[in-house]
């Protein structure tokens, strides 16, 4: 795990599978860190999430994702994608959840990470635009990004972009709250409650 791509969680968790959006959504963008607070994209037409109109994909999952590397028009390969998608968090939008991976194109190096085996993302915890994104809804993280001073017991009421604003806690309506106070790095370990 590269904590200099992904500064907003580091490796310490603790929840549940049962707790965790695992192969429903993926992000709308090619770029998320892990740590991020994310929402559900709303469709053009209704909420394509739940179906409300006519102009569903054949299947609610898996759809006809971007081409595959730069190969000339006459041959191009596509790869599957995950059509429900999700964003960082706007201002006034409940969360779905922490992201538990990156999402990402390129490793370090700047090579493709479709190229490249996929057990490396696996380690690294990053999925590719398209691929399923890790959605946590309940369960212990050592989060960073957030917007104010954390203290033990206060909470996450709203997002801005994806980060947490700290406020006082209130039950059945925060996000969550901090068990401890950020440390010298600027990590605080952050319950998720959503």
């Amino acid at each position: 795990m590269n904590l200099t791509q992904s500064p907003n969680l580091k490796p310490f968790r603790d929840y549940d599978e049962h707790e965790v959006y695992n192969g429903f959504f993926s992000a709308n963008v090619t770029t998320l860190n892990k740590g991020t607070f994310v929402s559900i994209v709303a469709g053009a037409s209704g909420n394509t999430n739940v179906f409300q109109n006519t102009n569903r994909p054949a299947t609610p999952l898996l759809g006809i994702g971007p081409a595959y590397g730069g190969a000339p028009s006459r041959a191009v390969s596509y790869r599957s994608e995950t059509k429900w998608k999700v964003q960082a968090c706007p201002s006034g939008t409940v969360p779905l959840g922490v992201a538990l991976y990156d999402v990402r194109e390129t490793n370090a190096y700047g090579e493709s990470y479709l190229a490249r085996p996929s057990q490396e993302r696996y380690e690294q915890e990053v999925v590719v635009s398209g691929e399923a994104l890790p959605i946590l809804a309940r369960g212990l993280v050592n989060l960073k990004g957030f917007s104010g001073t954390a203290t033990p017991g206060s909470g996450i009421n709203y997002c801005v972009n994806g980060s947490g604003v700290v406020g006082v806690y209130t039950k059945g309506t925060s996000y969550g709250r901090f068990l401890s106070a950020a440390d010298y790095e600027g990590y605080a370990l952050f319950k998720v409650e959503l």
